[in-house]
Protein backbone atom coordinates (compact mmCIF):
# COMPACT_ATOMS: atom_id res chain seq x y z
CA UNK A 1 0.00 0.00 0.00
CA UNK A 2 0.79 3.67 -0.70
CA UNK A 3 0.04 6.31 1.89
CA UNK A 4 -0.96 9.81 1.18
CA UNK A 5 -2.37 10.08 4.84
CA UNK A 6 -0.05 10.86 7.81
CA UNK A 7 0.42 8.11 10.18
CA UNK A 8 -0.47 5.46 7.58
CA UNK A 9 -4.14 4.31 8.95
CA UNK A 10 -5.01 1.41 6.81
CA UNK A 11 -8.43 1.94 6.88
CA UNK A 12 -8.39 5.28 5.14
CA UNK A 13 -5.43 5.04 2.77
CA UNK A 14 -7.17 1.41 1.75
CA UNK A 15 -10.53 3.31 1.42
CA UNK A 16 -11.77 -0.33 3.20
CA UNK A 17 -10.70 -2.03 0.01
CA UNK A 18 -8.27 -4.67 1.69
CA UNK A 19 -8.46 -3.34 5.17
CA UNK A 20 -11.20 -4.07 8.08
CA UNK A 21 -13.72 -1.11 8.68
CA UNK A 22 -14.01 -0.12 12.03
CA UNK A 23 -17.11 3.05 11.13
CA UNK A 24 -20.44 1.93 10.54
CA UNK A 25 -23.91 3.00 8.91
CA UNK A 26 -24.63 4.85 12.35
CA UNK A 27 -21.49 6.70 12.24
CA UNK A 28 -21.71 8.30 8.81
CA UNK A 29 -25.36 9.20 9.23
CA UNK A 30 -23.88 11.23 12.42
CA UNK A 31 -21.91 12.44 9.91
CA UNK A 32 -23.92 13.88 7.60
CA UNK A 33 -26.44 14.98 10.37
CA UNK A 34 -23.67 16.94 12.30
CA UNK A 35 -22.92 19.00 9.06
CA UNK A 36 -27.18 19.30 8.22
CA UNK A 37 -26.85 17.54 5.17
CA UNK A 38 -29.11 14.69 5.84
CA UNK A 39 -31.77 15.81 2.91
CA UNK A 40 -29.29 16.55 0.52
CA UNK A 41 -29.14 12.69 -0.97
CA UNK A 42 -32.23 10.99 -0.01
CA UNK A 43 -31.47 7.63 -2.02
CA UNK A 44 -28.31 7.16 -0.28
CA UNK A 45 -29.14 8.26 3.10
CA UNK A 46 -32.29 5.63 2.90
CA UNK A 47 -29.78 3.44 2.49
CA UNK A 48 -27.68 4.03 5.54
CA UNK A 49 -30.52 4.50 7.32
CA UNK A 50 -31.38 0.91 6.53
CA UNK A 51 -28.29 -0.27 7.60
CA UNK A 52 -28.24 1.38 10.56
CA UNK A 53 -31.79 -0.63 10.81
CA UNK A 54 -29.97 -3.92 10.65
CA UNK A 55 -31.12 -4.74 7.24
CA UNK A 56 -27.90 -4.44 5.02
CA UNK A 57 -24.28 -6.23 6.47
CA UNK A 58 -21.83 -3.56 8.17
CA UNK A 59 -18.68 -4.02 6.04
CA UNK A 60 -15.89 -6.49 8.07
CA UNK A 61 -15.15 -4.57 10.85
CA UNK A 62 -11.84 -6.32 11.92
CA UNK A 63 -13.03 -9.13 14.34
CA UNK A 64 -13.67 -11.68 11.85
CA UNK A 65 -11.35 -14.55 11.35
CA UNK A 66 -10.60 -14.15 7.75
CA UNK A 67 -8.41 -11.44 8.81
CA UNK A 68 -5.68 -13.75 10.45
CA UNK A 69 -5.23 -14.31 6.61
CA UNK A 70 -4.35 -10.98 5.65
CA UNK A 71 -1.12 -9.00 5.97
CA UNK A 72 -0.55 -5.60 4.95
CA UNK A 73 2.56 -4.13 3.96
CA UNK A 74 3.05 -0.21 3.51
CA UNK A 75 5.77 0.12 0.77
CA UNK A 76 5.73 3.93 0.38
CA UNK A 77 4.72 7.44 2.82
CA UNK A 78 5.96 10.74 3.79
CA UNK A 79 8.25 9.50 5.96
CA UNK A 80 10.06 6.81 3.13
CA UNK A 81 10.06 10.22 1.18
CA UNK A 82 11.73 12.31 3.84
CA UNK A 83 14.45 9.92 4.26
CA UNK A 84 14.80 10.05 0.95
CA UNK A 85 15.20 13.65 0.95
CA UNK A 86 17.90 13.22 3.75
CA UNK A 87 20.13 10.91 1.52
CA UNK A 88 19.89 12.89 -1.14
CA UNK A 89 21.16 15.92 0.31
CA UNK A 90 23.70 14.56 1.93
CA UNK A 91 24.80 13.57 -0.86
CA UNK A 92 24.81 16.97 -2.34
CA UNK A 93 27.29 17.62 0.61
CA UNK A 94 24.65 19.35 3.47
CA UNK A 95 24.35 18.15 6.78
CA UNK A 96 21.05 17.47 7.52
CA UNK A 97 20.34 18.86 10.85
CA UNK A 98 16.60 17.73 11.29
CA UNK A 99 14.39 15.11 9.55
CA UNK A 100 10.83 15.07 10.76
CA UNK A 101 7.66 13.66 9.03
CA UNK A 102 3.79 14.58 10.20
CA UNK A 103 4.49 18.62 9.88
CA UNK A 104 0.95 19.76 10.10
CA UNK A 105 -0.81 23.62 10.48
CA UNK A 106 -1.34 26.56 8.76
CA UNK A 107 1.04 26.56 5.77
CA UNK A 108 1.97 30.22 6.09
CA UNK A 109 3.03 29.92 9.54
CA UNK A 110 4.88 26.09 9.05
CA UNK A 111 7.04 28.47 6.23
CA UNK A 112 8.17 30.93 8.33
CA UNK A 113 8.80 28.69 11.03
CA UNK A 114 11.18 26.71 8.63
CA UNK A 115 12.44 29.68 7.84
CA UNK A 116 13.39 31.18 11.30
CA UNK A 117 14.54 27.64 12.31
CA UNK A 118 16.89 27.85 9.23
CA UNK A 119 17.83 31.26 9.79
CA UNK A 120 19.42 30.06 12.96
CA UNK A 121 21.91 27.19 11.20
CA UNK A 122 24.49 29.77 10.30
CA UNK A 123 26.43 29.97 7.25
CA UNK A 124 29.72 28.70 8.04
CA UNK A 125 28.52 25.03 6.20
CA UNK A 126 26.11 23.65 4.12
CA UNK A 127 23.11 22.41 6.37
CA UNK A 128 19.83 21.17 5.89
CA UNK A 129 16.18 20.84 7.27
CA UNK A 130 13.56 18.41 5.86
CA UNK A 131 10.07 18.40 7.11
CA UNK A 132 7.41 16.58 5.64
CA UNK A 133 3.80 16.64 6.42
CA UNK A 134 0.43 17.78 5.48
CA UNK A 135 -0.42 21.60 5.73
CA UNK A 136 -3.64 23.67 5.46
CA UNK A 137 -4.67 26.78 4.41
CA UNK A 138 -8.04 28.55 5.33
CA UNK A 139 -9.03 30.19 2.51
CA UNK A 140 -11.93 32.05 3.81
CA UNK A 141 -13.45 34.79 1.19
CA UNK A 142 -9.68 35.18 -0.54
CA UNK A 143 -9.74 34.83 -4.74
CA UNK A 144 -6.00 34.05 -5.14
CA UNK A 145 -4.84 30.93 -6.86
CA UNK A 146 -1.69 28.56 -5.38
CA UNK A 147 -1.65 26.08 -3.08
CA UNK A 148 -0.34 24.71 0.74
CA UNK A 149 2.94 24.60 -0.71
CA UNK A 150 3.18 27.55 -2.24
CA UNK A 151 2.00 29.51 0.41
CA UNK A 152 4.80 27.59 3.16
CA UNK A 153 7.45 29.01 0.19
CA UNK A 154 5.69 32.29 0.00
CA UNK A 155 5.52 32.45 3.72
CA UNK A 156 8.98 31.09 4.55
CA UNK A 157 10.72 33.97 1.59
CA UNK A 158 8.97 36.38 3.63
CA UNK A 159 10.98 35.78 6.53
CA UNK A 160 13.83 35.88 4.86
CA UNK A 161 13.65 38.71 2.81
CA UNK A 162 17.04 40.43 2.27
CA UNK A 163 19.41 37.84 3.54
CA UNK A 164 21.97 36.02 1.70
CA UNK A 165 23.13 32.36 1.66
CA UNK A 166 19.61 30.62 2.99
CA UNK A 167 16.52 29.26 1.14
CA UNK A 168 13.35 26.81 1.01
CA UNK A 169 11.55 24.86 -0.87
CA UNK A 170 8.33 23.14 -0.40
CA UNK A 171 6.40 20.56 -2.96
CA UNK A 172 3.49 17.97 -3.15
CA UNK A 173 4.94 14.36 -4.20
CA UNK A 174 2.62 14.05 -6.77
CA UNK A 175 3.00 17.03 -8.60
CA UNK A 176 0.40 19.01 -8.11
CA UNK A 177 -0.13 21.56 -5.78
CA UNK A 178 -3.73 23.30 -5.22
CA UNK A 179 -5.62 23.93 -8.60
CA UNK A 180 -2.85 24.75 -10.21
CA UNK A 181 0.23 23.40 -13.08
CA UNK A 182 2.99 23.68 -9.63
CA UNK A 183 3.91 20.97 -7.36
CA UNK A 184 4.89 23.65 -4.90
CA UNK A 185 7.58 26.46 -4.64
CA UNK A 186 11.29 28.34 -3.72
CA UNK A 187 12.20 30.85 -1.52
CA UNK A 188 15.23 33.01 -0.83
CA UNK A 189 16.55 36.39 0.58
CA UNK A 190 15.72 37.93 -3.59
CA UNK A 191 12.43 36.11 -3.44
CA UNK A 192 9.96 39.12 -1.71
CA UNK A 193 11.54 41.88 -4.14
CA UNK A 194 10.99 39.86 -7.56
CA UNK A 195 7.28 39.32 -6.27
CA UNK A 196 7.52 43.24 -6.68
CA UNK A 197 7.45 46.78 -4.67
CA UNK A 198 10.00 45.71 -2.12
CA UNK A 199 7.96 43.20 -0.69
CA UNK A 200 4.65 44.54 -0.34
CA UNK A 201 3.06 42.70 -3.05
CA UNK A 202 4.19 39.71 -1.65
CA UNK A 203 2.03 40.36 1.40
CA UNK A 204 -1.25 41.67 -0.84
CA UNK A 205 -0.22 37.79 -2.13
CA UNK A 206 -0.30 36.29 1.18
CA UNK A 207 -3.37 38.30 2.55
CA UNK A 208 -5.11 37.13 -0.78
CA UNK A 209 -3.63 33.58 -0.55
CA UNK A 210 -2.34 34.31 -4.29
CA UNK A 211 1.15 32.49 -4.05
CA UNK A 212 0.82 31.02 -7.69
CA UNK A 213 0.87 34.14 -8.93
CA UNK A 214 3.07 35.41 -7.00
CA UNK A 215 5.57 32.90 -7.24
CA UNK A 216 5.43 33.21 -10.93
CA UNK A 217 6.66 36.85 -10.92
CA UNK A 218 9.68 35.94 -9.05
CA UNK A 219 10.48 32.52 -11.38
CA UNK A 220 9.76 30.34 -8.01
CA UNK A 221 7.39 27.95 -8.94
CA UNK A 222 8.51 23.92 -9.09
CA UNK A 223 6.91 22.36 -11.98
CA UNK A 224 7.62 18.73 -12.48
CA UNK A 225 4.62 17.33 -14.00
CA UNK A 226 2.00 14.90 -12.12
CA UNK A 227 4.61 11.76 -10.33
CA UNK A 228 1.62 9.81 -10.52
CA UNK A 229 1.46 8.87 -6.85
CA UNK A 230 0.89 11.11 -3.66
CA UNK A 231 2.91 10.45 -0.23
CA UNK A 232 2.61 14.20 1.10
CA UNK A 233 4.08 16.89 1.13
CA UNK A 234 7.89 17.98 1.31
CA UNK A 235 9.15 20.91 2.84
CA UNK A 236 13.16 21.65 2.98
CA UNK A 237 15.23 24.24 4.42
CA UNK A 238 19.12 25.34 3.35
CA UNK A 239 21.51 27.20 4.56
CA UNK A 240 25.11 27.56 3.78
CA UNK A 241 24.67 28.89 -0.19
CA UNK A 242 27.01 31.40 -0.30
CA UNK A 243 29.59 29.20 0.61
CA UNK A 244 29.04 27.26 -2.66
Amino acid sequence: MLSDVLGDPLDVIGSGSTAADPTTFQDALDVLSGRGLLGVAEGAVEHLRRGARGEIEETPSGGEAFWKRVRHVVIGNNALAVRSAHETLESLGFEVVEAQSGVTGEASEVGRRLARRVLGLGDDRRRAMVWGGETTVCVGGASGLGGRSQELALGGAGEIAGRDGVGLIAFGTDGIDGPTDAAGGAGDGRTAALVGQGGRHLDEAMANHDSHRALGRASALIRTGASGTNVNDLMIGLAGLSKE
